[in-house]
């Protein structure tokens, strides 16, 4: 559906391409880096960040956000990262949704955290192996990615 939702409207590719061919990718690169540099990356690291990177535009497909837009109300983007950490936390409430069968409560609290702040700018890559440098880590690899 977002693949179809990214093409009605004139705000640029954020369909399949963009979440797999870039962010994705770039991603796994930060990640790669990181390692390269000492810094423990886990699998469930990089499966958080695959699931970050897959929800993190779906308020683009949401209304009022995919209404307005495509009704030519540029500026009504910009609440669509609000609109998909709700729909991810939602499911965090839900204890039969199977994100709560693949992640920790902590892990999912990072990914709403990575969704809802996707876009910003702020990289704070930490290389001392702590549970807190993995986080820090994770949400600079999304902000890099997306930006």
């Amino acid at each position: 559906m977002q693949d179809r939702v990214a093409s009605e409207n004139t705000l640029g590719d954020h369909g399949i391409r963009h979440l797999v061919q870039h962010n994705i990718r770039m991603s796994e690169r930060m990640f790669d880096e990181v390692s390269r540099n000492g810094q423990e990356v886990k699998a469930i690291d990089r499966l958080m960040a695959h699931q970050i990177m897959i929800d993190h535009d779906l308020g683009y497909a949401m209304d009022p956000v995919r209404e307005k837009v495509n009704q030519g109300e540029l500026g009504a983007d910009r609440g669509h990262n609000v609109l998909a950490a709700k729909f991810i936390r939602e499911r965090m409430a839900s204890p039969e949704d199977t994100m709560n069968q693949v992640f920790t409560t902590e892990q999912l609290q990072t990914m709403h955290q990575g969704i809802l702040e996707h876009d910003s700018s702020r990289v704070n890559f930490t290389m001392d192996n702590s549970a807190h440098a993995r986080r820090e880590n994770l949400l600079s690899a999304i902000h890099v990615a997306d930006n």
